[in-house]
């Protein structure tokens, strides 16, 4: 039997795969057209995009890991999905203490409308995803599991912008 969503999973680890690559190169466009070098905010951005990038593609993976080795799908999902939420709530510490306690980076790599979005809809998806890992049903576990992974995705797609923005932006 196949794991619930596999077909959904697999194409999250394929954008994840070609976001991640991708900003790479917008990365390296921007430190190039920039000869001072990048600033520490890029730098923070370019990270931050990169990171959720590899952990929505680890995430994707790791559920048909499991069940491959033949664990049960309410195990899988219980166990992805504590384990996500452990990921999502170090986010949700790290952002504040890791940005915003550097005030010289942090007023530039990230807003407060940007981190107030970032932090409630973190917060929005660890709720669900611990409801999910104790096996309270308010949705399939699949669907909370992949709904979150897209907001990771999406994540990386807000500093994907931005950073994309500062290329478009920058001057020879």
């Amino acid at each position: 039997m196949e794991l619930a969503g596999t077909t959904v999973l697999m194409v999250l680890a394929e954008v994840a795969i070609g976001f991640a690559g991708f900003s790479a190169v917008v990365a390296a466009l921007f430190r190039r057209r920039r000869r001072e070098g990048s600033m520490p905010f890029d730098e923070v951005r370019f990270l931050a995009m990169l990171e959720f990038s590899l952990e929505v593609l680890i995430f994707s993976l790791l559920p048909l890991a499991l069940s491959l080795l033949g664990i049960a799908e309410q195990s899988v999902w219980r166990s992805v999905s504590a384990l996500l939420a452990a990921v999502l709530l170090f986010h949700i510490v790290g952002e504040y203490f890791l940005s915003f306690r550097r005030k010289a980076v942090s007023i530039q790599s990230i807003t407060w409308s940007v981190y107030i979005f970032a932090t409630v809809g973190s917060g929005i998806c660890v709720i669900f995803l611990i409801l999910s890992a104790a096996g309270i049903q308010i949705a399939a576990p699949a669907g909370v599991y992949v709904s979150c992974l897209l907001w990771l995705l999406l994540l990386a797609a807000i500093h994907f912008t931005r950073l994309a923005w500062l290329v478009a932006s920058s001057t020879d």
